[in-house]
């Protein structure tokens, strides 16, 4: 049996038809949760909500192994992002390295911002024994935390990574 798939893709939308097409090999299900948009401020520093993406070398933020603590169904906990590794208080997004491990079930984890309800779509899936990653990119809440939700039947470690941030232009130290 095969386990559901989620993955992060960015796409260019069609400018005349206002579609992205999704090609696949074999016959699958396919669904796509659309959540949110890029526009062009190229060049337009000082443009309304305009900001810049940050690459960061590869922080370890958070590994629940070194705590004892493993994410159970159902629960959430607040990473403390801003101020760590890299990341400024300045910052509004990160890009995210999402691992599981330790899966002792079936489930999915959810990034979010810290502090927020879980929203309706999975960063990561899994099933029993897996190690597995995904890349994603979560929003941050004023105080710089993410959060992580778990679910399905599974309890897990989970660790994430930061890989860069997003920032309002302007604010380049």
């Amino acid at each position: 049996p095969h386990s559901p798939e989620s993955n992060l893709v960015i796409s260019r939308v069609n400018r005349y038809m206002k579609t992205v097409r999704v090609y696949t090999s074999q016959s699958v299900d396919v669904i796509v949760d659309v959540l949110g948009y890029y526009s062009d401020t190229s060049g337009q520093p000082d443009a309304p909500g305009a900001v810049r993406v940050v690459p960061l070398p590869g922080n370890r933020v958070h590994d629940s192994r070194s705590t004892g603590i493993k994410l159970a169904p159902g629960a959430s906990r607040d990473v403390q992002v801003s101020g760590v590794g890299g990341v400024p208080s300045t910052a509004t997004a990160v890009v995210a390295n999402l691992t599981v491990t330790q899966v002792t079930g079936s489930g999915w984890i959810t990034a979010h911002a810290g502090g927020t309800a879980v929203t309706g779509t999975s960063n990561l899936n899994f099933v029993t024994g897996e190690t597995k990653a995904r890349l994603a990119i979560v929003p941050l809440d004023a105080t710089g935390r993410l959060r992580i939700t778990g679910g399905g039947s599974s309890t897990e470690a989970f660790i994430v990574d930061i890989q860069g941030y997003f920032e309002p232009t302007g604010t380049e130290t």
